[in-house]
Order: structure tokens, then C-alpha cells, then sequence
């Protein structure tokens, strides 16, 4: 089985990163003979924007040649999926959002209406907001969808120390296709 983990954060010392790195450390646990693959935007990953030049639209995949070429092949393979994203004014940090806009190539594939794979949602946040990150959830839900996944569960890390996150980490019971 192929999973992913995507940190949605470019904070290489932040708790999206250490959070990203003990949930592979926990899916190494207890599938050592998975293949498992990161993507962090914290390892000076640069993705450009979608410019909607409608280019997926043709079926010949995204004109833009950059990092995002990788995480596409990382997608199509994986059999499960789990995102840590920070929380910024209720949704995605930008760098995260260009990412996300970028699933726009799979709009216009088939995925949308195959057998959903399954996604877990980590939100990180220092906590503060009175709306939350519900618009967050919402951003995740529908780019994942076009792409081929479910948001099976999301887990609330707001105003968690990283202490409490290697805690979550290491007690987590993924959702993300088990066997």
C-alpha cells in the first residue's frame, strides 16, 4: 500500500513539520512494509499558482513545470492520504493554497467519479480565531474530492504543544485504509 503525508507548511522548525514527520514515523510503525512518501512544503519547496490557462482542461495535465509535477505522481499513487495544515485566518497558508489550487488538473479527469481513497486532515493553529477553520475543512474537502480522495476525519491541533502533538502522533489509529 502507498500512502502520503502532506505538510501544507514552508516552516521547516514548526509544528506542521514536526507534526508531518511523527505521523510518517507512526505510519512506518505500523505498516513497515508500506511505501510512504512526504511532501513538505518546509523542505523550500516553491509551487507557482494556477493562472487558469485551462490547459488540464485538454487532458495533457498542468503546463506549469515545477515541484507540483512530483506531488501529482505522489497522488496518483497513493492509496491514502493525510494533510497537515496550518491554520491561517480560518483556512490555508497561501503557499499551501497554491498547492491545492493546483489539483484543478484532476477537475477535469474522471477521479471525481471513481471510488473516493481515503484522507485524514490534521489542523494546526495557535488558537484565537472565533470562526475557527472551518473554511479550511471546506478548501481540503473539495480540492481533495477533484483529485480522488475522501476527508475521512479531521483532528483539531489547535493550540497543541509539540508535546501533545508527538502524543497524537504516536497514538494515532489512521483511518487512511488500514488492513
Amino acid at each position: 500500500m502507498n500512502r502520503l503525508v502532506v505538510c501544507g507548511s514552508i516552516r521547516p522548525e514548526g509544528k506542521s513539520a514536526f507534526l508531518a514527520s511523527a505521523l510518517v514515523e507512526r505510519l512506518h510503525e505500523l505498516y513497515p512494509d508500506d511505501e510512504l512518501q512526504l511532501f513538505s512544503l518546509a523542505d523550500d519547496i516553491d509551487v507557482d499558482p494556477c493562472i487558469a490557462c485551462d490547459y488540464c482542461k485538454l487532458g495533457e495535465g498542468c503546463i506549469i513545470e515545477d515541484p507540483m509535477q512530483d506531488l501529482y505522481g505522489m497522488l496518483d499513487e497513493a492509496d491514502s492520504l493525510a494533510i497537515v495544515s496550518p491554520i491561517y485566518f480560518a483556512g490555508p497558508p497561501a503557499q499551501f493554497k497554491a498547492v491545492l489550487d493546483r489539483l484543478q488538473r484532476y477537475f477535469w479527469t474522471d477521479l471525481r467519479t471513481r471510488p473516493k481513497r481515503p484522507a485524514e486532515l490534521f489542523a494546526i493553529g495557535d488558537g484565537g480565531d472565533p470562526h475557527g477553520f472551518e473554511p479550511l475543512v471546506g478548501i481540503i474537502r473539495s480540492s481533495l474530492a477533484v483529485a480522488g480522495f475522501h476527508v475521512e476525519a479531521v483532528h483539531d491541533c489547535v493550540d497543541r504543544s509539540p508535546e501533545q502533538l508527538q502524543v497524537l502522533a504516536a497514538s494515532w489509529e489512521p483511518k487512511l485504509g488500514g488492513r
